[in-house]
């Protein structure tokens, strides 16, 4: 059993250092964040600059306009360890044994070997509750960062524990955990910068899929509940993908596939990760799909072919690959990504509500909006002609489909 332990310690101990790197690697792009997060802490007086040895704002500055990185592996070492001690204190008053999918956690703190033979006494540890908040924890700030959970709940206004809660549902329902071992499984064959980048797509998309759930299910977030409302249908969803999707998407997830198979990634986690956004949209799908008490896969034949039809998902890519310059920016990027998500599973509930055949319902739509599907298609044409989308150009976009969709429902 001592070796067991000693596994225990090992792999967390590998997952804190990757963290660790993680940060270090996106230090740039997430220095805003990382810079609230600190004075955050300080606001509430969880930490004291002088005392860490932690940079001021003045000092900061200075860095990035030597060109220097803003922070260095120790300093987010420090912000690492506050981040677990500062969430798992937020936390002591939290219920999680009485989620059974929290409750697991539990196991996760002691040997195998252990578990198996006294499961009951494991389950109904004096300290149950504690170990379980302490697993969480450890897990969320190693893998998606130490300024997660605060940048879910700048932009949600959700708490503590209901980011935790969202976030065990979207490792669940969308195989994160699966798909973070396969990562882990490449790092003697590949660069670390290249493993660091794979485990940053998942990020990105854990990100997404926690503020969908935040936005989505406020009231209603109950681990065991949503995970067997959506892991099912959305197995079934992305396992029809390649029959679902359209020419534009298929030519933009084979230039991602192509790119991490260049980087030495294998083809069968190539092709997973590449298609990252759409695991992010079956969400919306499995939603729409249980609201209109229709088929998977027949409001996913709709949600899809709308995509192609209005270049939905090139748009969502331009989106994406907007580079925010301060926190605002930042906050835009996200609710661009939001907006659009949700006119997209608003505009595929009222196409379901004309037709269940996919081309039969673009048809039936596209005779009573053509003036207004026109003036969307202009737009596309427009943003198509230049090198990159900006801010302006996404918000103007995002009005002009807003007048669609809320044209189509009103037709509805």
């Amino acid at each position: 059993m001592t070796d067991d332990v000693a596994g225990l310690v090992l792999a967390n101990n590998i997952r804190q250092t990757m963290a660790i790197s993680l940060a270090m690697a996106r230090s740039k792009q997430h220095h805003s964040e990382y810079q609230r997060f600190l004075t955050w802490l300080e606001a509430n007086e969880q930490i004291d600059r002088d005392l860490e040895f932690l940079p001021n704002d003045d000092q900061l500055a200075d860095r990035i306009n030597r060109g220097q990185p803003s922070w260095t592996r120790p300093e987010l070492s420090v912000l690492i360890c506050y981040s677990k001690v500062v969430l798992k204190e937020s936390l002591v008053t939290s219920d999680f044994l009485a989620d059974p999918w929290l409750a697991r956690s539990v196991t996760n703190y002691f040997p195998e070997v252990l578990v198996a033979k006294y499961p009951d006494a494991v389950k109904t540890h004096s300290l149950a509750n504690e170990i379980a908040i302490n697993e969480l924890v450890n897990d969320l700030v190693n893998r998606v960062g130490f300024s997660f959970f605060f940048r879910q709940m700048e932009s949600t206004g959700a708490s503590p524990a209901d980011v935790i809660k969202a976030y065990v549902v979207v490792t669940q329902v969308l195989g994160i955990d699966v798909l973070w071992q396969q990562i882990e499984g490449h790092q003697p064959a590949l660069p670390s910068a290249t493993v660091i980048e794979l485990l940053h797509i998942l990020v990105r998309l854990t990100r997404r899929a926690t503020r969908w759930f935040l936005r989505n299910h406020r009231l209603d977030l109950n681990c065991e509940s949503l995970i067997a409302e959506y892991l099912e249908p959305t197995a079934v969803l992305l396992k029809a993908l390649p029959d679902l999707q359209k020419e534009q998407w298929r030519i933009l997830w084979a230039d991602e596939r192509d790119d991490l198979l260049g980087l030495g990634v294998q083809v069968d986690l190539a092709e997973r990760l590449a298609a990252t956004d759409s695991m992010f949209m079956s969400m919306g799908v499995v939603r729409t799909a249980a609201t209109m008490n229709m088929p998977i896969q027949t409001v996913g034949a709709i949600y899809f072919e709308l995509g192609e039809f209005l270049s939905l998902d090139w748009f969502m890519s331009q989106i994406v690959a907007l580079q925010p310059e301060n926190r605002w920016q930042d906050l835009a990027r996200e609710s661009y990504v939001d907006d659009l998500e949700s006119q997209r599973r608003k505009l595929t509930a009222s196409l379901c509500s004309l037709s269940q055949d996919d081309l039969a319902a673009i048809s039936t739509w596209e005779t009573t909006q053509h003036e207004l599907i026109s003036r969307w298609k202009l737009m596309i044409r427009d943003l198509r002609k230049v090198p990159q989308s900006d801010f302006a150009m996404i918000s103007v976009a995002l009005r002009e489909l807003l007048n669609l969709v809320d044209g189509s429902v009103e037709y509805k």
